[in-house]
């Protein structure tokens, strides 16, 4: 039973390990328009925020980061990053990734080693944007092997 548990553990992990959560540089640099595109804007936007940059939708992830591969990968203005992959070496990365994660509350904390950790606390990013889709699946995995027994 333990090994079912760990193979669909395992399963989801890869099913999701492309998924990609993304920001995008505001027009015009900090306060400026979108950079996401009218109706892409998911948190953070650009003219409501003093911030260089917005957390798009996963619509525009999935379309802007349909080549990334890697923690993080930029093209042209959107930074996309894999929701798997949370731990960032500075604190000013993990607070743009918990932007494009749409955590709550958005920031970073410190973590064993000198690495920095997407939101502002450990749980600030659960169930949310692309990684709220990432727990949705393994919550719908775990269900389902329940079921079966």
């Amino acid at each position: 039973m333990t090994t079912v548990v760990l193979v669909l553990a395992a399963l989801a992990s890869t099913a999701l390990a492309g998924e990609y959560a993304c920001t995008a540089t505001c027009v015009g640099g900090a306060g400026g328009s979108t950079g996401c595109g009218a109706g892409y804007v998911l948190s953070n936007a650009c003219g409501s925020s003093d911030s260089t940059y917005e957390g798009c939708a996963s619509a525009k992830c999935d379309a802007e980061c349909a080549n990334a591969t890697g923690a993080k990968a930029i093209f042209g203005n959107f930074t996309c990053y894999n929701t798997s992959n949370v731990m960032k070496m500075t604190a000013a990365d993990a607070t743009q990734q918990s932007v494009a994660m749409n955590c709550e509350p958005a920031g970073s904390h410190a973590m064993p080693g000198s690495m920095f950790m997407a939101g502002a606390t450990h749980t600030a990013c659960d169930a949310k944007s692309a990684a709220g889709r990432a727990t949705t699946l393994v919550v719908a995995l775990l269900a389902s092997f329940a079921l079966m027994m």
